[in-house]
């Protein structure tokens, strides 16, 4: 392309018209992705509770189970998982 018809592509109006539609088509998009893309992410939990052993002493005579010197009952076990969601 020589520089004549260059400059009568930039100065028809249809095309510079075309230009600015497309750049203000994509600023618009950019904006709109980029608000689909964001996600506010929030902490969560989940708590599980299992019990392992409860009403040994019941069943078993004699038997005990101590923690730390103290008689228990009932052990169970908790899992706790901290996640963002």
């Amino acid at each position: 392309m020589d520089t004549t018809t260059i400059n009568a592509l930039a100065s028809n109006p249809w095309i510079t018209l075309g230009g600015f539609l497309i750049g203000v088509l994509g600023v618009v998009l950019a904006i709109v992705f980029y608000v689909k893309s964001k996600k506010d992410r929030l902490p969560c939990y989940e708590v599980s509770s299992s019990t392992l052993i409860e009403g040994v002493e019941k069943t078993l005579d004699g038997l005990q189970l101590q923690y730390k010197g103290q008689l228990q009952s009932r052990i169970t076990v908790t899992k706790i998982v901290f996640f963002m969601e």
